[in-house]
């Protein structure tokens, strides 16, 4: 993601958690570990850091380093998606679709398995609805029978 490694994640509470997956210590993928008592442990030397990013035990007994954290990028969870902001902030709202709720709409795959394009190019233009109308003649009212003939992988539940 964005020229780098993320490792996505949900706490304790259920919030999504996105963090840069390299390890402060010894630059360990932390992608390679698992999360423990809510918290990513990395799986060279076992540190582990909270959703907040900060290194929150080394089971050495080690004090932990002051400068021991790894980039907590903001995230949001909109349109059954996890939104990843570049940034120590979200500069805005994760997209909202016209006429549209959350509860609304959901997609439906017919087809699964590996595709010979990349994954953004899906994610990207399942939430474009100028493309779902041009090209899959996806209808702007929200009658569900007519959105699942004329595009068979979306539909508008009742």
């Amino acid at each position: 993601m964005l020229g780098t490694r993320v490792v996505a994640y949900r706490d304790p509470a259920g919030s999504t958690v996105v963090h840069s997956a390299w390890c402060p210590h010894l630059g360990a993928d932390l992608s390679g570990g698992e999360i423990v008592d809510g918290r990513l442990r990395c799986p060279y030397h076992h540190w582990s850091f909270g959703p907040d990013g900060r290194c929150a035990h080394i089971p050495t007994g080690d004090k932990i380093p002051p400068g021991a954290a790894v980039f907590t990028y903001p995230s949001a969870e909109a349109w059954g998606l996890v939104w990843m902001f570049n940034g120590e902030h979200a500069d805005f709202a994760p997209p909202v679709l016209p006429d549209a709720d959350e509860g609304g709409i959901a997609f439906e795959a017919h087809e699964r398995g590996e595709r010979p394009w990349h994954t953004w190019i899906a994610v990207s233009n399942g939430v474009d609805f100028q493309h779902l109308r041009t090209l899959h003649n996806l209808p702007r009212d929200r009658d569900a029978r007519a959105s699942r003939r004329r595009c068979g992988q979306y539909r508008v539940p009742s």
